[in-house]
């Protein structure tokens, strides 16, 4: 058996609302097989453990895993921790990575619980090994630990979480637009905002900290800034999974949409998991704030109905593109707010009354009223700031006035260049890419080129459904290969890719250039009349220098 590490989630997280540790601890084959020799381990670890009393932890309903020995683990941590004076659950979770499991245990007084952790663990190797273990001694070191340790920067609400608003937005694909699209707005409108992104903290606008910066550590920062007025923050299923939230309660809770991402990695290996983690967020709405939902979204939605969610009583809003939408129009009925687009306008049905807010066409991103993505975001932008109280016409002005390739740089950005157009795009995963060639097959009288990876950690058949939108979806396909290649050789994805526009039989103009920057010159340097070049990138700094090396010119229209 093998500590891993032990680390601190400082907040709600995905085994408890309350701060825990995590033990990541590797059980080997010879672990295994020791204890199936063993013909008393049961009853030597039961004689170590007194009854444990039952504890008020709020544990969250997560896909468990079953495993003897860290069975064994968790059951003597939590009987050394009563032992200490202390209370708490405990729940255990396969990593993914084969023999690794990841052991939480709430925390009251850290120091003391990574202890028991360490200790729990030592005793279960004694027991597995035939040693004696002297339990008492543990034991009088955890109490001692504990008397001098004070309780846990974290159990309840602190005073910032009072004092300013608190907006959590999650989702697969478009938390991030949704993040600085409504942090632009609010600013615009006279607030002080403080936004985390996976670019950046941002105060006003202005990046003031770079990074991935959607972890609780910097969602803290913000809170703590006496200058913010509300708080925008962007929650990444990382952030989550690592650390926890940096907030006990949110005010407005965002679900963009809940789609196959990430999977077969740490130990996600289905939707259905990803809905595990990314529902903390709407678990975490406050009694009495708002929940905005996709309504087009079948996870997103369904977590209106999730007993957890429900615990707290909150209002529920939904968005979708489509008025006719059944969830809507049933949530309409019932005298429930949501948001549609109707003759082109984003609008509000609150009650019986319908606002209109903004026309869809004029927003920039956009892209003319084409990208339905993108009003799908601006859509949920508009219910965040209805909830805030803002008028109809300052948000529209807030969502006219946002720039992409300006304010929201890496994410569906269009240039003009050469004798062409230039699309740069983040999207890593089958649904961005599809709703990008969704956007362009609206553009008639182009010719679309896709320049296209995919991320190395990816399962063989996300790769694959990946490269049959591609061939679905543009005229030409470049494949290029991405510096971090994520476990796979160099050239696998990429051949995997090619495979699959071959086996169409598309008859598509496809070839494989390894090198990305290469790729994309070398697409840009012989753009042709009314060409589009779709590319989906890796680092941002060295397609922005491509771009400025021709020229190019940020627009929102042919």
């Amino acid at each position: 058996m093998n500590i891993i590490r032990i680390r601190t989630l400082a907040g709600a997280n995905i085994f408890s609302y309350r701060p825990a540790l995590v033990l990541q601890l590797e059980i080997a084959e010879k672990d295994e097989s020791l204890l199936k020799e063993s013909s008393d381990f049961a009853r030597r670890i039961e004689s170590l453990m007194p009854t444990i009393p039952a504890s008020d932890s709020e544990m969250r309903a997560i896909r468990t895993a079953k495993n003897d020995l860290t069975e064994a683990v968790k059951n003597i941590a939590l009987s050394l921790l009563s032992r200490a004076g202390l209370s708490g659950g405990a729940s255990i979770r396969f990593s993914g990575v084969t023999g690794v499991y990841e052991i939480a245990v709430e925390y009251e007084k850290e120091t003391t619980t990574r202890f028991v952790l360490e200790s729990a663990v030592a005793a279960v190797e004694a027991v597995l090994n035939n040693q004696s273990f002297d339990i008492d001694r543990v034991i009088t070191q955890a109490k001692e630990l504990a008397a001098g340790e004070s309780f846990d920067d974290s159990l309840s609400p602190n005073e910032h979480e009072k004092r300013i608003p608190i907006i959590a937005i999650t989702g697969t694909n478009g938390k991030t637009t949704v993040t600085r699209l409504t942090a632009h707005t609010l600013f615009q409108s006279g607030l002080n905002v403080g936004t985390t992104t996976t670019d950046g903290i941002l105060f006003n606008g202005e990046i003031i900290e770079r990074g991935d910066t959607t972890g609780p550590a910097s969602a803290r920062k913000i809170l703590k800034n006496a200058a913010v007025d509300v708080a925008v923050l962007e929650t990444a299923r990382g952030g989550i999974m690592r650390r926890g939230l940096g907030w006990n309660w949110a005010d407005i809770g965002v679900v963009t949409n809940i789609t196959e991402d990430h999977i077969g990695q740490d130990g996600i290996e289905s939707v259905a998991d990803l809905v595990d983690v990314k529902s903390l967020i709407a678990e975490r709405v406050r009694a009495g704030g708002t929940l905005i939902l996709n309504a087009a979204d079948a996870e997103s939605a369904a977590l209106a109905n999730r007993k957890s969610v429900l615990r707290a009583e909150k209002k529920i809003v939904f968005f979708a593109v489509d008025e006719s939408n059944p969830i809507l129009a049933q949530h309409s009925v019932a005298g429930e707010t949501v948001y549609f687009v109707r003759d082109g306008w984003i609008c509000e049905n609150r009650g019986e009354i319908v606002t209109p807010i903004a026309e869809t066409r004029l927003i920039p991103i956009t892209m003319n009223g084409t990208a339905d993505f993108q009003i799908q975001n601006a859509l949920a932008v508009a219910a965040i700031c209805r909830t805030l109280d803002l008028a109809p016409e300052k948000i529209a002005a807030g969502l006219y006035g946002f720039q992409s390739a300006l304010h929201n740089s890496g994410r569906s950005n269009f240039y003009r260049v050469g004798k062409g157009y230039a699309l740069i795009d983040y999207g890593h995963n089958p649904k961005a890419m599809e709703a990008i060639c969704r956007m362009t097959s609206r553009w008639d009288g182009k010719t679309i080129t896709g320049i296209v990876s995919f991320p190395g950690d990816r399962r063989d058949d996300v790769i694959e459904a990946a490269g049959r939108i591609a061939v679905a979806g543009f005229d030409r396909i470049i494949i290029k290969g991405d510096v971090n290649l994520r476990g796979r050789e160099r050239g696998e994805v990429a051949e995997m890719l090619h495979k699959i526009v071959l086996e169409t039989g598309a008859q598509k103009d496809c070839k494989i250039v390894l090198d990305a920057a290469q790729a994309f010159d070398d697409a840009i340097a012989h753009i042709g009349e009314n060409e589009v070049v779709v590319f989906f990138y890796e680092k941002l700094a060295p397609v922005m220098a491509t771009l400025e090396k021709y020229g190019a010119v940020a627009t929102t229209e042919f």
